[in-house]
């Protein structure tokens, strides 16, 4: 086992003694349950397992990946108008 110290917002950590109380655990123990849970998810998720195997010039897709779409359907409305 690891420890690890974390920096949540005071909403967050609200809640998280909330969810505590009503689960009678401490709130470490809910946040390393919920963080096992999320860090499962990730792993078993197709699309996650492709990050970093594409060879693109696009390096921030994660973050703009609206901006993007966005650009796409834009030039692809262009286009057919023009056509």
């Amino acid at each position: 086992m690891q420890t690890v110290t974390l920096q949540i917002s005071d909403e967050a950590f609200a809640f998280l003694c909330k969810m505590a109380g009503e689960f009678g655990a401490p709130e470490a123990e809910i946040a390393a349950e919920w963080l096992t849970a999320a860090i499962q998810r990730a792993k078993e998720d197709p699309l996650l397992q492709m990050a970093g195997s594409l060879d693109a010039p696009i390096t921030n897709g994660g973050r703009c990946h609206d901006d993007y779409i966005g650009q796409a359907l834009l030039d692809e409305t262009r286009s057919g108008d023009s056509g």
